[in-house]
């Protein structure tokens, strides 16, 4: 659906997950809850998240994560 409304592309849904899979990803969901969580940090973010997400859609822009582990 995002690739429609991004870039007017239809794609299966199967050949996405085949496409991923070629580059070496998985579907990956955490086992458990991280030991080092701060929920000070964690209620911050929750707190802010709505407002950065409507300004970004104001502004027409994407909101990227980017995860670092290891």
């Amino acid at each position: 659906m995002l690739l429609k409304q991004q870039f007017g592309v239809s794609v299966h849904v199967s050949t996405i997950s085949r496409l991923l899979h070629s580059m070496g990803l998985t579907p990956q969901r955490p086992i458990h809850k991280s030991y080092k969580q701060n929920q000070k940090k964690i209620k911050r973010y929750l707190e802010m998240f709505p407002g950065l997400k409507q300004r970004a859609e104001q502004e027409n822009a994407l909101i990227l994560f980017l995860d670092v582990f290891g």
